[in-house]
């Protein structure tokens, strides 16, 4: 799919839910009803392959008031909503490799598009456009309290928002390639607990090769050229003549074969593009896919490039800043402390 002009290889994730719980309901003469709120939840998230970030998150929203009276039971409709969220650049959950205690900051301009009904709810006639900012903690690794069972080497990513007050988190599951648990809001203020039941491969999956991807260096300088190893196999044996390609950012796409001994072998040049998440940590982490041909079935790997993108982009607006260094401070006074804390 095209975002912002560019190619992107996007994969789409579908959440629903019903839920429901006690409400209190303002009734002109008798002035409060008790009941039950029920809500029906629906999204479906846009997400770029090689990093998992959300381009973008539209979501529908359902929500009714039940209550008892005197005949019967009444239902009253609250509101019927359908929400578009565009996110530029996409919000990147992950900064690949994941390590404990790494920090960065995700700024995203968030367009929101509303349309639906309500007699109690008063919707945009207009987008809503925001400025979102959030800082990105990798704060534990291993199993949270409620992940899924399966998901013993999970990392949990905590995001605060500008007075440092947490705005949502969720855990990342390798063995399932996406998060197991997600706590954040969700439309008109609620907050949304989502987690894992159940994880069922597609056929394809258990019918195909599996591919993996090996780097002649998980790290190194911008511009660079590494090797890169795909390997193909079938249980204990290897494929050969697997046929696909290497694609890596928005605009370099390699072919490859599996050879007898089910390996191919090839070369990449890491470019300089830096990432849309600001760090101290490194210049960019991109990641690297390989997909068969004709097939859903792919892997990943992640390159680092050296550096630093805040020291990056200090060097680059430094004669901008050099009037007010309190900029320089307040943008990255929260990674930095940060890395005091912890």
């Amino acid at each position: 799919m095209e975002w912002e002009g560019e190619q992107s290889l996007t994969y789409v994730v579908e959440l629903s839910g019903s839920f429901s719980g006690p409400a209190i309901f303002p009734v002109p003469l008798i002035e409060t009803l008790a009941g039950d709120l029920l809500v029906e939840y629906h999204a479906t998230e846009y997400i770029r392959v090689s990093d998992h970030a959300t381009h973008r998150l539209v979501e529908t929203l359902t929500l009714d008031f039940e209550y008892d009276y005197e005949i019967g039971i009444g239902l009253e409709s609250i509101a019927n909503l359908y929400i578009v969220t565009n996110n530029s650049p996409a919000i990147e959950w992950w900064d690949f490799p994941l390590a404990t205690n790494e920090t960065w900051l995700s700024e995203v301009e968030e367009t929101k598009t509303y349309t639906g009904t309500s007699d109690y709810v008063e919707l945009p006639e207009e987008d809503e456009v925001e400025d979102v900012y959030r800082r990105l903690v990798a704060t534990e690794q291993g199993q949270g309290k409620d992940t899924h069972p399966d998901c013993v080497d999970a990392t949990n990513v905590t995001a605060f928002d500008k007075e440092n007050k947490i705005s949502s988190w969720r855990w990342y599951c390798p063995d399932i390639g996406t998060w197991s648990w997600r706590v954040g809001e969700v439309p008109l203020g609620v907050t949304g607990d989502f987690r894992l039941l159940e994880y069922i491969p597609a056929e394809t999956r258990a019918l195909s090769p599996t591919l993996t991807i090996e780097l002649s260096l998980p790290a190194t300088n911008k511009s660079t050229i590494i090797v890169i190893w795909i390997n193909a196999s079938q249980g204990n044996a290897s494929v050969a003549e697997i046929s696909g390609e290497i694609i890596y950012g928005c605009c370099t796409s390699i072919a490859f074969s599996t050879a007898i001994n089910g390996s191919a072998w090839l070369e990449l040049n890491v470019s300089n593009r830096i990432d849309d998440t600001s760090t101290f940590d490194d210049l960019a982490s991109h990641g690297i896919i390989a997909i068969v041909s004709n097939s859903d079935q792919m892997a990943m790997a992640s390159i680092t490039l050296y550096g630093s993108v805040l020291g990056e982009q200090v060097r680059n607006t430094g004669g901008q800043w050099q009037w007010s260094p309190l900029d320089v401070s307040v943008h990255n006074a929260a990674i930095i402390s940060s890395v005091i804390r912890w």
